[in-house]
């Protein structure tokens, strides 16, 4: 799958990012001032968004936002403090980092259409029998295609 396929249109019209979606999603879960309602209805299909360098930042900054500044370096095989080098300007990812940052934006979108931000979050972190390993540490040894393929097998109610 090239591209995102899913991602959330706000009400300005204006379209998001993945975290920003799951942001939102996260906060229809009700509470004071938090609205209760199905958040398909805001999810709508638009066309890959591959390409340029401010969308690699955007798409670094989502991961590291999501799985700490750490795990997203390790994933990357990177320092701890690379990452920040990067979202800070002051250094440019090469070309194999900007295509790893680049796949695992796209494990991410993938993992988030299906699953709510706690159930991703633990199924990254659990053992899976398809992969036998973690899906964050098959995510180390750069296995992307792998995990989205067990996170389709996850959606379609297959275990390995």
């Amino acid at each position: 799958m090239e591209g995102r396929t899913a991602l959330l249109s706000l009400p300005t019209g204006q379209v998001d990012t993945w975290w920003t979606q799951h942001k939102i999603l996260g906060m229809m879960k009700g509470g004071p001032g938090r609205p209760r309602k199905r958040p398909q209805a805001m999810v709508r299909e638009i066309a890959p968004v591959y390409g340029d360098a401010a969308g690699l930042l955007s798409r670094l900054e989502a991961a590291v936002q999501t799985l700490g500044n750490n795990k997203v370096s390790r994933i990357l095989g990177v320092s701890a403090s690379q990452p920040s080098r990067w979202r800070s300007g002051k250094e440019r990812p090469s070309p194999a980092h900007e295509r790893a940052i680049i796949e695992l934006d796209r494990v991410l979108a993938r993992l988030f259409e299906d699953m709510v931000a706690v159930v991703a979050l633990d199924w990254l972190e659990s053992h899976n029998a398809m992969l036998r390993t973690r899906p964050v540490d098959a995510l180390t040894r750069g296995r992307f295609d792998e995990v989205v393929g067990a996170i389709e097998v996850e959606e379609q109610g297959g275990y390995a």
